[in-house]
């Protein structure tokens, strides 16, 4: 059974969703009977941690987000249609376009603020800003890891025009979510998720925790997610549940359903 920490419905509630929240995060996987709250601190024996492909982790310390600046330029040609193409490049997610048509009075900030709303509005990965005094728009990728592109066209009929000039991230080996598809939360596709295992034991129980330092403490604030380990239609399945010091276990299939009844 899924349990969420106080934590975790508190920021899903106030100001994140649930792939937010978890993003950069690792799977704990422990021995034993899973707790009756995700606020206690863990019970059993610590098996293994996920990561991205068996990386070492630091909590608390996050992926840089990727950048593109784009300078809104005052040209109009004799369209005043702009366009703003993203290609997310995790083979999950579709490219996106995103176009603004201002009145031929408009003024630079009038364009660039234009765009950038159409982009908060419309893209699934990414969110913009315009700087005034600079005249460019900041898309940043909504969600670290993300190797994204960016670039702007003046019309939807001629040939993009500018590209961005990128600020590369730098990510560490949490772990990062696909592209939620009715209300179902999947792990990212091009990436493995696996860890070593750190001692003997059978797998009972497992901890999703969030990027922040994780003391293992009883804690309402800490974002947790507990789920259940089984051979099949449990919360994690393995195809073996005896773990074995130095093997690898591999999440190749990883969910999260958001329930459309409240209970």
């Amino acid at each position: 059974m899924w349990r969420y920490s106080t934590g975790l419905v508190q920021k899903m509630a106030q100001r994140a969703s649930i792939k937010e929240a978890l993003h950069d995060g690792v799977i704990k996987i422990y021995s034993g009977a899973q707790p009756a709250s995700a606020d206690a601190a863990p019970t059993g024996t610590l098996l293994a941690i996920i990561t991205l492909a068996s990386g070492s982790f630091t909590e608390g310390t996050p992926s840089t987000a990727q950048v593109d600046k784009i300078t809104v330029s005052a040209a109009t040609q004799n369209n005043q249609t702009y366009r703003i193409d993203i290609d997310p490049g995790p083979s999950e997610y579709a490219s996106e376009q995103h176009s603004y048509t201002s009145d031929a009075s408009a003024t630079i900030d009038e364009i660039g603020q234009g765009l950038a709303d159409v982009i908060n509005r419309d893209s699934v990965v990414c969110r913009a800003t315009f700087e005034e005094t600079l005249n460019i728009i900041l898309i940043t990728a909504n969600f670290p890891g993300l190797v994204h592109t960016t670039t702007l066209g003046l019309n939807p009929d001629t040939d993009l025009v500018l590209a961005a000039a990128q600020t590369a991230n730098v990510r560490i080996n949490g772990l990062a979510w696909g592209l939620a598809t009715g209300g179902v939360l999947v792990k990212e596709a091009d990436n493995a998720w696996s860890g070593l295992v750190l001692a003997d034991g059978t797998a009972g129980w497992f901890r999703v925790q969030a990027n922040a330092v994780d003391d293992d403490s009883l804690s309402t604030t800490l974002i947790r997610a507990d789920g259940v380990c089984g051979l099949s239609n449990s919360d994690m399945d393995f195809t073996n549940l005896n773990l074995v010091t130095d093997t690898t276990v591999t999440v190749t299939t990883f969910s999260i359903t958001i329930p459309k009844v409240a209970t």
